[in-house]
């Protein structure tokens, strides 16, 4: 997916046909039996409609009825995939894995310590096991935006990179979460979204011996 020349009718049109690529994937991966099915391809789809949701959630106000729709029918998904994979989920805990990682831009141990920082911070009962940067390069998205108050264009630039932070959720069982850092080019900005943990983003459990 390339966020560059996403607009919000766009997202419309592409969501609901990823999310049902997701729900059919799970339902083959369940009566297959092939567990991996979740934590890959399945896993891939919802990945690509949460950054479509992303970009829609910085073009729209919050309370937009259209991207309420397409959150809704995000988690609804989700709850489908989720019951699917239910009766698997032992072998899946077992089989899952970290995905490598891949980013190796010369700033990249700082927003880790930082991600783990703002982490702690927002979840200070947790047992961070690490954080993983395993997303090759940030994606930026330049444009102009109206502003009724100014009554003038004005440029927004911004970057994001994703990460997962994985948190140790019980003796055997570790779940990772999605964070974001985000770059703002043009008030020169870095912040740290770590609000992740709730059915709009992603989130996998492993076991803890696996966290490597």
């Amino acid at each position: 997916m390339s966020t560059q020349q996403t607009s919000l009718p766009e997202s419309e049109k592409q969501v609901p046909a990823i999310l049902k690529k997701a729900e059919e994937m799970a339902a083959k991966a369940a009566a297959e039996k092939k567990p991996l099915f979740f934590t890959g391809g399945v896993r891939q789809q919802f990945d690509e409609a949460g950054l479509y949701l992303k970009v829609c959630r910085g073009l729209v106000p919050a309370d937009d009825a259209r991207l309420k729709a397409m959150e809704d029918a995000f988690a609804a998904s989700r709850k489908k995939a989720d019951e699917l994979a239910a009766s698997l989920k032992e072998q899946i805990v077992a089989e899952t894995r970290l995905p490598a990682e891949k980013y190796g831009g010369a700033d990249k141990e700082a927003h880790r310590a930082k991600i783990l920082e703002a982490w702690k911070q927002a979840w200070p009962a947790d047992e961070v096991m690490l954080v993983r940067m395993h997303v090759e390069q940030f994606e930026r998205r330049t444009r102009y935006v109206w502003d009724s108050g100014a009554k003038a264009w004005e440029l927004e630039d911004k970057s994001w990179l994703q990460a997962l932070v994985v948190v140790k959720t019980g003796d055997r069982i570790a779940t990772w979460y999605v964070a974001y850092v985000n770059v703002d080019h043009v008030s020169n900005k870095t912040t740290y979204a770590v609000q992740t943990k709730n059915d709009r983003y992603v989130s996998e459990e492993m076991l803890v011996e696996n966290v490597k």
